[in-house]
């Protein structure tokens, strides 16, 4: 199973936050500990139980996500010291750090979500890139919640996975038909378009508790079965005489 991708506009540190206190692991693009640079290469790593433990196979890690900050972070600085392990110029520091380097004067990656040329910079070109790469992979799924679809540098790349007839959107819409970049979306009539509005469906919150189902609870032998009962119906009905072959 895939790990889930979370590609976010906003730039403050809610989703760290949160994932802290759920004891979500997150890759977020930085690698090191008291010196964090960006490095994009680490959003193809992974996380494991080495082999020697008491299973004697290496297993995944659960609760790991791939996260993207679209628009910059409050806490990314341009870094002077460039070496081979920070060949961008890019480090990520606490709050605090940046409160201190703030007033001194340096120089801070701010979103500029004003033109799309932005989005040809450094780090914004990768990360878009990102972006643009997971969505238009075979059976992706985009969910997107509290996103108005008034962003023409997301709106191409999402319209551009639409070209793939296994792409599917579920929009979260909270406001319902007021939002009339949505309803433009309505009225493409297309069945892998999914949207859920109104104060019930369109609750992250309902989606989240009530609409998703809880994959830890689902035994591994029953998704297999259920799998297999699927491929075999397919089959069978593929082999099933119709009238003109009888």
């Amino acid at each position: 199973m895939r790990r889930a991708n979370i590609f976010t506009a906003n730039y403050d540190l809610a989703f760290e936050y949160a994932f802290d206190k759920l004891g979500v692991h997150y890759i977020d693009g930085f690698s090191g500990f008291h010196k964090r640079f960006f490095k994009p290469e680490t959003f193809e790593y992974d996380i494991f139980y080495p082999g020697s433990t008491t299973s004697g196979k290496v297993q995944r890690i659960e609760k790991v996500v791939r996260y993207y900050k679209l628009h910059g972070s409050l806490s990314w600085v341009n870094s002077d010291l460039r070496d081979s392990n920070n060949l961008y110029g890019i480090e990520e520091k606490s709050l605090e750090l940046i409160e201190s380097l703030k007033k001194k004067g340096e120089i801070i990656i701010y979103p500029s979500a004003v033109k799309k040329s932005y989005t040809l910079d450094l780090p914004y070109s990768e990360l878009f890139r990102q972006f643009a790469s997971t969505i238009t992979q075979s059976q992706s799924v985009l969910v997107t919640v509290g996103y108005s679809f008034g962003d023409d540098h997301f709106n191409d790349i999402i319209y551009q996975a639409l070209s793939n007839p296994t792409f599917t959107l579920i929009v979260i819409d909270f406001q319902g038909t007021r939002n009339e970049y949505i309803d433009n979306l309505k009225e493409l009539n297309d069945p892998r378009i999914i949207i859920l509005e109104g104060e019930f469906f369109g609750d992250f919150l309902t989606f989240s508790d009530t609409l998703m189902p809880n994959f830890n609870n689902v035994d591994n032998n029953e998704k297999v079965a259920n799998t297999l009962n699927e491929l075999l119906s397919t089959k069978a009905s593929k082999l099933a005489p119709t009238k003109e072959t009888e």
